[in-house]
C-alpha cells in the first residue's frame, strides 16, 4: 500500500498534511528540520539511525519534532498522523 497524503492547510507560514502509511519500512530519507508530526493513531515506531535501531511508542496527540538526520522507520501497524512543515 502506498501512503495516502492529503493537504489539510497550505499558506505562506505552514503546510499541514494528513498522512496514512502502511506498516512497512519507509526507506532511508531525511527531513528539512522544520517539521513536526502529530500522532493520530497509537503506534510503536522502529527507527534505524546512525547505525542503530531502536523503538518508541507513541500515543494519540503526541507531538514529535522531526530532526534533519538520515533515517528509516517502520510502524508496527498502519498509522495516521499530521505532518506540519513550518515555512
Amino acid at each position: 500500500m502506498d501512503p495516502v497524503i492529503t493537504t489539510v492547510l497550505d499558506n505562506e507560514k505552514v503546510n499541514v498534511l494528513s498522512i496514512e502509511t502502511p506498516a512497512e519500512w519507509a526507506g532511508e530519507h531525511t527531513h528539512p528540520g522544520n517539521q513536526m508530526a502529530i500522532v493520530l493513531s497509537p503506534v510503536t515506531m522502529t527507527y534505524r539511525e546512525e547505525g542503530k535501531e531502536f523503538s518508541k511508542k507513541y500515543d494519540v496527540g503526541d507531538v514529535i519534532w522531526v530532526d534533519a538526520v538520515i533515517h528509516d522507520h517502520k510502524p508496527d501497524i498502519a498509522r495516521k498522523f499530521l505532518m506540519v512543515t513550518l515555512k
